[in-house]
C-alpha cells in the first residue's frame, strides 16, 4: 500500500486541462461567443492532443456553471477496447496527498494526535535521525527522509511488485536522511507512506477505512475509494 501516490481512484474529471484550453482557445480568436463554437475549437484541440501527445483522459469545460463539454478521449482499456467516458475512473496518483493530509487533520481535530507531535512516537525502533521530526515536518515535506521513489531502478524494478507497508517502510527507514528535519523543502512520497501509517495507529483503523468512513461516504464521493488489487472497478 502506497499511502501517497497511485492508490486513490475517482470518477473525477480533469478540472485543471480546461483551465488550460480555455484561455487557450480564447487567446485563438476573440469572437467565440457560442457554445458551439466552444465547442468545435475544443475538439479541434483536444483531437490534436489525443494524436500528438497520446493524450487519455476525460475533461470537463463549464461557462457560468453549466457545462458545455464533457467527453473522454483515448482508452481506459486497450485489450478489450473501452474507450475512456466522463464515467471512467481515474487512478488520482499523488493527489492521493490531500486525503491523507486531510484525515491527519481530522485526527488532529478529534483530539488523537497533534501535528506537533514526534514522528518516533508513532513507531517503536525510530531511527535515530528522526528524533526531531514533526508529523508537520512530513505533512510539509520538510522531514528530510530520502524519496523512495527516487531510489535507483525503483521505478523500473520495484513500482510494480507487491510490497506490504512494513517492507516499503524498511526501504527508506535505513537510508541516511537528506537534511535535518526543517532545514529545508524536498518532495518526499516517503513521508506519505508515513502519514498513512500514523493515520492507521492513531484511529485504529485501517487507511483505507479510515477514508472511507470519515470522507468518502459523508461527503457522497459515491466513486471516489481506496485503490487495491482485488477490488473490480468497472
Amino acid at each position: 500500500m502506497h499511502f501517497s501516490n497511485t492508490r486513490i481512484y475517482r470518477g473525477a474529471l480533469l478540472f485543471v486541462l480546461s483551465l488550460l484550453i480555455v484561455p487557450i482557445v480564447e487567446a485563438q480568436t476573440s469572437t467565440i461567443s457560442t457554445s458551439e463554437q466552444i465547442v468545435a475549437k475544443v475538439n479541434e484541440y483536444m483531437d490534436a492532443a489525443q494524436k500528438v501527445d497520446k493524450f487519455s483522459g476525460t475533461i470537463l469545460i463549464a461557462r457560468d456553471g453549466k457545462p458545455i463539454i464533457s467527453k473522454g478521449y483515448g482508452m481506459a482499456n486497450y485489450e478489450w477496447d473501452i474507450p475512456n467516458t466522463p464515467q471512467t475512473e481515474f487512478r488520482l496518483g499523488s493527489v492521493t496527498k490531500q486525503f491523507t493530509s486531510a484525515a491527519i487533520m481530522l485526527l488532529q481535530e478529534r483530539g488523537r494526535l497533534s501535528v506537533n507531535d514526534p514522528v518516533c512516537r508513532y513507531f517503536p525502533e525510530c531511527p535515530a535521525g528522526w528524533e526531531s521530526m514533526t508529523i508537520r515536518h512530513l505533512l510539509t515535506h520538510t522531514s528530510g527522509i530520502a524519496n523512495y521513489t527516487s531510489f535507483p531502478s525503483w521505478m523500473e524494478k520495484k513500482a510494480t511488485l507487491p510490497i506490504t507497508p512494513a517492507e516499503l517502510l524498511a526501504e527508506y527507514k535505513v537510508k541516511p536522511l537528506d537534511f535535518a528535519p526543517g532545514e529545508k523543502y524536498s518532495y518526499s512520497n516517503s513521508g506519505y507512506h508515513l502519514l498513512g501509517l500514523i493515520i492507521e495507529n492513531a484511529s485504529g483503523k485501517s487507511y483505507a477505512d479510515f477514508l472511507k468512513e470519515n470522507i468518502f461516504t459523508p461527503l457522497g464521493l459515491k466513486h471516489t475509494g481506496y485503490d487495491d488489487t482485488r477490488t473490480l472497478v468497472k
